[in-house]
């Protein structure tokens, strides 16, 4: 009985985990950045796992990141350095999409070796 009960709760409480789009070794295809800081990142493949709910239609593809906040600065050096070096990137979305209303945002992620 204690064990079906840690194997439920903990299913429980991973259960956010899983509502998000994951770039899994993904090859960057552009990486865009405009005036206000706020930026995106395009994979050449869609989000697999279960992408935000918030995405639009043609938005499959991206992750949004703030270059004004210093995990966007990271983000936005990784993704630039995994394009120039032809290396791919496996990334975590947060199922939401604050920075543009139609991209899910980035959580965490690194340059696959």
């Amino acid at each position: 009985m204690k064990k079906l009960f840690l194997f439920v709760s903990v299913s429980l409480l991973s259960m956010p985990v899983f509502a998000t789009g994951i770039a899994s070794s993904f090859e960057v295809e552009y990486v865009r950045v405009d005036q206000s800081g706020k930026g995106f990142i395009q994979f050449k493949s869609d989000l697999v796992y279960e992408p935000a709910d918030c995405i639009g239609s043609g938005y499959e593809n991206k992750f949004a990141f703030d270059a004004n906040e210093s995990g966007g600065r990271a983000i936005y050096s990784m993704a630039l350095t995994a394009q120039t070096t032809g290396k791919k990137i496996h990334a975590v979305g947060t199922s939401s999409c604050d920075t543009y209303s139609q991209i899910e945002n980035w959580e965490w992620g690194y340059i696959v070796e």
